[in-house]
């Protein structure tokens, strides 16, 4: 975590944990959005792997940089 960084909720072990002082209904659905990516993932990595494909070069992928996440989800 860096500091001054606010934390509205995370993943982890397939469980969400949101910050009820600030999180928001789009917190909960982004946080469920990293649950997903890892059952498909694991259960259909074809469909990931196409999925990745599909983003990579694309402007949300110069945003969040989807070629470096998809490898650190494809080393976990």
């Amino acid at each position: 975590m860096k500091e001054g960084e606010v934390i509205y909720g995370l993943t982890t072990d397939g469980k969400i944990y949101l910050n009820p002082s600030i999180a928001t209904a789009n917190t909960a659905i982004h946080e469920v959005g990293h649950i997903w990516v890892d059952y498909v993932q694991n259960m259909k990595p074809e469909l990931f792997n196409k999925g990745i494909q599909l983003v990579e070069g694309t402007e949300a992928d110069k945003r969040i940089d989807v070629s470096k996440r998809a490898k650190a989800h494809r080393h976990q």
